[in-house]
C-alpha cells in the first residue's frame, strides 16, 4: 500500500503540481485548502506537507492543531518566504522539516521519506510503550525490572488468598500501593480497604483507633466508636509501620489475629470481625525480635507471606518508567517532555527517597520548566546550582539583595509558575505544592497574585 501524503495549500495551481509530482513518485495524495479541511482528512495519512502562509490562517497554527489530534504525525513546512527565523520557529514548534518553494525534487522526496520513516518509528514506539506499560503495571504498581516482576508474581499468588502478607521495603518504595494491589486481586476487592500508619498515631490513641471504644471509656468518649477493624469488616486492613507498634498493642493485635474478634476500649463484649490483615514496615522485624522489641509469636503470625519491595536504586530502568508516568499524570495538557540530559540525570540519581522522592522531583519540574522541555536544573536533584563568578571579570560582583527580598522574589516566581502550570486551578496547584488551599490563597494575597489571571 503506498504511503499517503496530505498537502495543505490554498493555491490550487500549487496543489495540482505537487499532487502530480508526488503521485508520479509513488505516493497516494490527499489535499486540503484550509486547517478545518485538513483535520477532516487525516485518516491514514503518513506525513503532512503544509504551506506556511495560508489565506485565512497561519500554517504553524494548523500544524499545531494537527499535532494535537495526532502527535506522531510528521509535518513538513513548505513556503515561498523562507527565512532563518521562520525556519527556527517552525522547528521549535515541532515541524519535521522546512523547505522553500520551489522545492528541489530530490530534497522534497528525501524529506517525505524521512517523514514516513519517522511516522513508522513513532507508531512502533507508541505500540512498544503500550505493551511495556501493560506488562509493567499491576493494579497501580509500576515497574519493569526483575525485582518488580518478582513482586508482581507474589501479588498475583498471594492476592486471591486470605494470607497475612508482610510487605517490607524502604520508606517511599510504595508499600501501600502493593497492599492495595493485593486487595484488588482478592475476593474482597469490592469491600473496603483501610490503611493506618502505626507510627503516625500516638500509642494512647492507636488502640482506640484500631479496636474502637465504648461511650465513657475515657475523657471525651461521648459515644461508641467502631474502630478500623470493624470499619474494614469484610475487607482489608493495612497496618503500616507495624514495627513501631508498642508491646501492649502487639499483644492485642496477636489476639485479634488468633481469635478474629476485637474488644473495644472500655468494652466487655468482643466483636467478631472478618478482616484480612496486611502489614508493612521499613524495619527489620527479625532484628527487632532479637532485640526484644517485637513479639516473636506475632512475628511468625504476620510473616506468613513476605514480599520484599526493592529500593528504586536497584530497579534498573524503573526510574524513567515512573518519571514518564508521573509526567503524563501531572503535566495536564502541557506538552512537556524530559530532555536527554534530564533522562540521564533521572537514570543516574540514587533516589535515597525512592519513588516518593522521584514523584516530588517531577512535580517540581512541571512547575519550574520553561517551555516544553524539562532540563536537569528543573529537577533539583542535587540542590540549586552553585553560583560561580567569572575569575576573569574585573568588575566587582553586584551585591545580592537582602535575604528576605530574595526569598519573596523566589516565592512569587514559584507561585506564578505553579498557577501557569495548572491553568489557574487552585486545587490542582495546592496538590502539586503539597499545601492546602487556605495556605495558597494567603500566599496569593501576600504577593498580589490573582489565580483568575492564569485561567486558560
Amino acid at each position: 500500500m503506498p504511503d499517503r501524503v496530505l498537502i495543505i495549500d490554498d493555491d490550487e495551481n500549487i496543489l495540482a503540481v505537487l499532487r502530480m509530482r508526488l503521485r508520479a513518485g509513488g505516493y497516494e495524495v490527499v489535499t486540503a485548502r484550509s486547517g478545518d479541511e485538513a483535520l477532516a482528512r487525516l485518516d491514514g495519512v503518513d506525513v503532512v506537507l503544509s504551506d506556511l502562509r495560508l489565506e485565512a490562517e497561519d500554517g504553524l497554527e494548523v500544524m499545531e492543531r494537527i499535532r494535537a489530534v495526532d502527535p506522531a504525525l510528521p509535518v513538513i513546512i513548505l513556503t515561498a518566504h523562507g527565512t532563518i527565523p521562520s525556519a527556527v520557529e517552525a522547528m521549535r514548534r515541532g515541524a519535521e522539516g522546512y523547505l522553500t518553494k520551489p522545492a528541489d525534487r530530490d530534497e522534497l522526496f528525501a524529506w517525505l521519506r524521512r517523514g514516513v520513516e519517522t511516522r513508522r518509528q513513532r507508531q512502533e514506539l507508541a505500540g512498544l510503550r503500550r505493551a511495556v506499560a501493560e506488562r509493567a503495571e499491576l493494579h497501580g504498581v509500576i515497574g519493569a525490572s526483575a525485582g518488580m516482576r518478582r513482586v508482581f508474581e507474589l501479588i498475583e499468588r498471594f492476592g486471591p488468598t486470605d494470607l497475612t502478607v508482610a510487605i517490607h521495603g524502604e520508606s517511599g518504595t510504595g508499600k501501600e500501593l502493593v497492599a492495595r494491589a493485593l486487595h484488588r486481586c482478592s475476593p474482597r476487592a469490592n469491600r473496603r480497604f483501610v490503611a493506618v500508619n502505626c507510627a503516625a498515631v500516638a500509642d494512647t490513641l492507636l488502640q482506640s483507633e484500631l479496636f474502637g471504644h465504648v461511650r465513657g471509656a475515657f475523657t471525651g468518649a461521648d459515644r461508641d466508636r467502631p474502630g478500623l477493624f470493624t470499619e474494614a469488616d469484610g475487607g482489608t486492613l493495612l497496618l503500616d509501620e507495624i514495627g513501631d507498634m508498642s508491646p501492649a498493642l502487639q499483644a492485642a493485635l496477636l489476639r485479634v489475629l488468633q481469635e478474629r474478634e476485637v474488644l473495644p476500649v472500655g468494652g466487655r463484649r468482643p466483636r467478631k470481625v472478618d478482616v484480612r490483615v496486611l502489614v508493612a514496615t521499613h524495619r527489620d522485624l527479625r532484628r527487632l525480635v532479637d532485640e526484644g522489641r517485637f513479639r516473636e509469636d506475632l512475628y511468625y503470625r504476620v510473616m506468613v507471606a513476605p514480599i520484599h519491595l526493592p529500593p528504586l536504586r536497584e530497579r534498573e530502568g524503573d526510574a524513567l518508567l515512573l518519571a514518564d508516568r508521573f509526567l503524563a499524570e501531572l503535566a495536564g495538557d502541557r506538552p512537556l517532555r524530559f530532555s536527554e540530559a534530564a533522562r540521564r540525570a533521572l537514570r543516574e540519581h540514587p533516589w535515597p527517597g525512592n519513588v516518593r522522592e522521584l514523584r516530588h522531583a517531577v512535580e517540581r519540574a512541571v512547575v519550574m520548566a520553561n517551555g516544553e522541555v524539562i532540563e536537569p536544573r528543573d529537577l533539583f536533584l542535587h540542590g540549586p546550582e552553585p553560583v560561580r563568578r567569572d575569575p576573569g571579570a574585573d568588575a566587582p560582583p553586584s551585591p545580592p539583595p537582602p535575604y528576605r527580598e530574595a526569598r519573596e522574589a523566589w516565592e512569587r516566581d514559584y507561585l506564578a509558575r505553579l498557577l501557569r502550570s495548572t491553568g489557574g486551578n487552585v486545587s490542582a496547584a495546592a496538590r502539586r505544592a503539597g499545601r492546602n488551599r487556605t495556605d495558597l490563597y494567603a500566599l496569593f494575597r501576600k504577593h498580589g497574585i490573582d489565580p483568575a489571571d492564569f485561567k486558560r
